[in-house]
C-alpha cells in the first residue's frame, strides 16, 4: 500500500523534546486511513520508533539523483499553516 516514505524529526511548540513525523505515498488505487496505518506502524515498530505525526501526500519531494530530500519536509512543518496536514496521533489518542 505505501510506495515511499520519509521519517525525520520535527519540533514541537509545546515541548522542548523532538517529535518524529512520517510522510508516506500511498499505492495509486488503494486506500488506507491514519488509524489503520498508525496500527500497522505500532505492532509492528518498537514504541520509541512510531511517528506523532503522519501524512499522506501524493509524492515526496526529490533532488535529480531521486534521493528524497527531507530538508522541504521539514521546512513545511517549520509553515504552521500546513500542519494541518498532518495527523497528530497523540490528540487523536486522547
Amino acid at each position: 500500500l505505501i510506495v515511499e516514505s520519509a521519517a525525520f524529526e520535527v519540533s514541537n511548540d509545546n515541548l522542548s523534546e523532538k517529535e518524529l513525523k512520517l510522510c508516506a505515498v500511498i499505492k495509486k488505487g488503494a486506500s488506507i486511513t491514519y488509524e489503520e496505518f498508525y496500527n500497522y506502524l505500532k505492532q509492528n515498530l518498537a514504541y520509541f520508533m512510531v511517528p506523532r505525526y503522519l501524512e499522506f501526500k501524493k509524492e515526496l519531494p526529490k533532488n535529480a539523483n531521486e534521493f528524497i530530500q527531507k530538508f522541504i519536509l521539514r521546512k513545511e512543518w517549520d509553515n504552521k499553516s500546513l500542519r494541518k496536514n498532518a495527523y497528530d496521533v497523540k490528540a487523536k489518542l486522547l
